[in-house]
């Protein structure tokens, strides 16, 4: 009896040995830091369960750092904008604890009132070219009448619209951003309209026509900067003896000096930016982002029963 009892004793002593065995190869493991894992221990006391459970996290620490490094290098999160796009989530997920709009209902001061979202039909009367700024003209195509009953004529067809459009164009870039700054009705009266955007038919902003990428340009820049480079290595000297003649240490220093020249007039010209032009007569729309509050319908000054202008008062310039 005393040796049935003593045999299971025997084992368990052997399995214990063994576990400990196999915590002091773990002990020995040093991390990627140089530092020994922590939270060793006996795994068969609480203090050892302990270290184990400590070890184990630190493991899964390192693990997703290490997951954590992968794809994320500078160039990929510039051009995928991963910092504004987990900010757009972040920005979501914030509550407010306000349930209301602060504003309240406004009634029309007028009756006379083109509301925001009106769109203002329009031909383009000169073109546009990005190289330069400047100012554009353009012309009310169709009547527009006040928003509330459409009864009252507020800005007729002919108007002229004044406007200026961004010359500033980025790489890739096919359409021209446009804002409309005046009014300038068929009997003379004006309306500031304060950069009112232009959209086309289908309200997107700006206006697409013709897109020169300066592909030619571009790509015999390319050609022209492997030329100077090879001009400035077969300019150097190439002799075997180590000595070099006036003649190749002039050589040289022009060659040289050519290949570092026309490498920053190549790179002037990859750089250009495209050129965008809209032809006149293109049609779009002015979309009004603010309400227009006009002192009446529009009237002809060749109306009858108004009064005709007084030549006296205009100053004509000779």
């Amino acid at each position: 009896t005393t040796q049935a009892v003593s045999q299971p004793n025997l084992s368990n002593q052997n399995e214990l040995e063994a576990a400990r065995s196999n915590i002091s190869v773990v002990n020995n493991y040093h991390g990627p830091t140089g530092q020994p894992l922590m939270g060793q221990g006996d795994p068969t006391t609480q203090g050892g369960l302990s270290g184990l459970a400590a070890q184990e996290n630190q493991l899964n620490a390192m693990a997703q750092s290490a997951l954590s490094g992968l794809g994320q290098s500078g160039h990929y999160k510039e051009q995928n904008m991963q910092s504004e796009k987990a900010a757009f989530l972040q920005a979501a997920s914030q509550k407010d604890d306000k349930f209301y709009l602060n504003s309240k209902l406004t009634k029309p001061v007028s009756p006379y009132e083109v509301k925001a979202g009106t769109i203002i039909p329009a031909t383009l009367l000169t073109g546009i070219d990005s190289d330069l700024p400047g100012q554009i003209t353009a012309q009310v195509s169709q009547n527009v009448y006040d928003t509330v009953t459409g009864n009252y004529l507020l800005i007729p067809q002919g108007t002229r619209v004044i406007g200026v459009y961004d010359s500033k164009v980025a790489y890739g870039q096919s359409r021209v951003l446009i804002a409309w700054t005046r009014l300038i009705y068929p009997n003379g009266d004006s309306f500031d309209l304060e950069g009112q955007p232009g959209v086309d038919l289908m309200g997107m902003a700006g206006l697409h026509d013709l897109v020169d990428n300066h592909y030619v340009r571009i790509f015999g820049s390319a050609l022209m900067f492997s030329m100077f480079g090879a001009l400035g290595q077969l300019s150097q000297p190439q002799q075997a003896n180590g000595i070099l003649t006036n003649q190749q240490i002039i050589y040289g220093a022009i060659g040289q000096q050519m290949s570092q020249t026309g490498a920053q007039l190549v790179e002037k010209n990859i750089n250009i930016q495209p050129t965008l032009k809209i032809r006149p007569g293109a049609n779009f729309n002015i979309l009004l982002t603010r309400d227009m509050v006009l002192p009446g319908p529009y009237q002809s000054r060749l109306h009858v029963g108004l009064p005709q202008p007084d030549e006296s008062t205009f100053h004509y310039v000779k």
